[in-house]
């Protein structure tokens, strides 16, 4: 990579870290900010999966206008540009989080658009139903768990790959947002029963919901751009330590890629990777050699000076032998024996 690009990636990867350690810490709002200026430095892309924090933490902060105004940006340009740019309303979270955000702004006078945009967004994404209902300790009737979109996942081996970048995504979202939605989990029920009520209805023989416009849309941008689909995985990975159920959807050769524990899936197009090839010609410090005949003279010399006893210096020499331990680096011994500390000055041992 460039330098640019170097101290551009560097900037996405210091607040993606600060920005989940915020969240642990409970400074929500600040948190927040850090997400959105993360968000600001490569929106297109987003290598970091902002976005999949900002959908959540916006409701969090009290930022919902925020949320629906960038929802609204971007379902208003959809059809005018026909590119692999990332585009929030087409995100599953986001889908969710828009209705949930207008149910907010509504303040309990009329609650018809909040559910309408709830109802397209299970018709979108019907995948994240059951997943937040066990969540939110919801009941669900049986024709609705038994209902083939509503299939709880818990890995992508029967599935292709943007199914299993679709799931992965309802998990994440379900697992970290469930707290927002619980002040509003008799609303969620009433418009999941409504809205199967009336589709099942309406289905054909095999049972399923017919794919969406948007769900549609969401399907071919996994599709075409693979850039954005690492940036799904890299945000699991950089926070494997709490999403470790979810890897499964994760691919095996995207998990193999796994290098640095600050960067464990580094960008697809990087020249320079920390790997064997990088470090290789180079002298491994930390690996067993053995020594010259020059370096063993000295460390007989050294072992001399901070023994003189020969008779128990040879019993050592033995029992090292005997035992075969790491070899130790006496030089170090040697500039401690010369010179030491004492509260009165300096001393020999």
């Amino acid at each position: 990579m460039s330098i640019h690009a170097s101290w551009l990636y560097l900037c996405h990867s210091d607040s993606f870290f600060f920005t989940s350690d915020l969240q642990r810490r409970g400074c929500i709002r600040t948190a927040f900010e850090f997400a959105r200026l993360l968000y600001s430095l490569e929106p297109w892309t987003d290598p970091h999966g902002s976005l999949l924090h900002l959908d959540q933490l916006a409701i969090k902060a009290n930022m919902v206008q925020w949320l629906v105004d960038v929802y609204d940006a971007f379902s208003n340009r959809q059809g005018t540009e026909n590119d692999t740019r990332l585009d929030p309303s087409l995100l599953p979270g986001w889908r969710y989080s828009h209705a949930l955000a207008l149910h907010l702004l509504e303040m309990n006078v009329n609650h018809i658009p909040s559910t309408a945009a709830l109802t397209d967004a299970i018709k979108d994404f019907p995948s994240i139903v059951p997943l937040l209902a066990d969540k939110l300790d919801i009941s669900l009737t049986t024709a609705i768990r038994s209902h083939p979109e509503c299939k709880i996942e818990v890995d992508a081996r029967s599935l292709s790959k943007v199914d299993g970048v679709l799931h992965l995504l309802s998990h994440l979202y379900a697992q970290r947002s469930s707290g927002i939605w619980k002040d509003h989990a008799k609303w969620f029920s009433e418009t999941v029963i409504s809205t199967f009520n009336i589709s099942i209805n309406h289905t054909n023989t095999a049972g399923r919901l017919s794919p969406t416009p948007r769900r549609r849309a969401f399907l071919d941008l996994v599709k075409s751009s693979e850039d954005i689909t690492w940036s799904f995985y890299r945000h699991v990975l950089v926070l494997e330590a709490s999403f470790r159920q979810i890897l499964g959807f994760v691919p095996h050769d995207v998990l193999k890629e796994k290098t640095l524990s600050c960067d464990p899936l580094p960008p697809r197009h990087a020249v320079t990777r920390y790997d064997e090839e990088f470090f290789a010609g180079t002298e491994d410090i930390f690996a067993r050699r053995s020594k010259t005949r020059r370096e063993r003279e000295l460390d007989r010399r050294r072992l001399a000076q901070m023994i003189p006893d020969a008779r128990f210096r040879q019993q050592l020499e033995v029992r090292s032998c005997s035992f075969a331990p790491p070899p130790l680096d006496l030089s170090l011994f040697a500039k401690v024996r010369m010179t030491s500390v004492f509260v009165g000055g300096m001393g020999k041992f």
